[in-house]
């Protein structure tokens, strides 16, 4: 699960992350994708952030995102390989 269109200036979207957080636990990501003006202008352009906005905070937070995605594949990996061995 990840928190998407998070606003760190708002009452709201700390509140609710708390909760999603309360309620999901680990199942949660720690990335957190930003409500960001170039995330929103790719598509129109027809492109995706990572070619409109490389260096933008939209892109660098999907880029942490993919990487958190990776390192919990391989933890999983491990971790059945090594019941698996058991």
């Amino acid at each position: 699960m990840v928190i998407t269109l998070f606003d760190k200036r708002t009452n709201t979207s700390r509140d609710t992350h708390e909760q999603i957080r309360a309620t999901f636990g680990n199942a949660l990501f720690k990335t957190r994708i930003s409500k960001n003006v170039r995330l929103e202008e790719s598509p129109a352009y027809k492109e995706t952030v990572f070619t409109y906005a490389p260096k933008s905070s939209g892109a660098e937070e999907y880029k942490k995102l993919a990487q958190e995605v990776l390192q919990r594949v391989e933890e999983d990996r491990v971790t059945r390989h090594s019941q698996d061995a058991a």
